[in-house]
């Protein structure tokens, strides 16, 4: 996401302000603007059958106001609220295009309770 998140007109868009590497995905906008990037790949590749969502090495996530927020809630954690942006991500590709298959980077997975995935 830094390529994107790195210009000023996506910048109210990071979970940390001074990081460009780190969606917030406490915004709205954040899922417009990645379904707006899905909507340009499948278009560019309308035989695809699996489209990556990334989600690697996200360093910053938990650590925007948003998120602090949201983690001091019981039962949430940095994990849950990963996954909840990776399933929100890959519903939008079988949203748009049901035969596609979303993967993604499993670094951020790894320390997750199975019960969780």
């Amino acid at each position: 996401m830094e390529f994107v998140l790195k210009h000023t007109a996506f910048a109210h868009l990071r979970e940390v302000g001074s990081f460009p590497c780190t969606l917030n995905p406490h915004e709205a906008e954040s899922l417009a603007l990645v379904g707006a990037m899905i909507d340009q790949v499948l278009e560019l590749h309308p035989g695809a059958q699996r489209l990556h969502i990334g989600c690697d090495e996200v360093y910053y996530l938990g650590e925007g106001e948003a998120s602090r927020r949201w983690l001091q809630q019981e039962q949430n954690s940095t994990g849950k609220l990963c996954l909840s942006h990776m399933r929100a991500v890959a519903s939008g590709v079988k949203a748009r295009r049901p035969s596609v298959t979303p993967l993604v980077w499993d670094d951020m997975l790894r320390d997750l309770p199975e019960d969780q995935l």
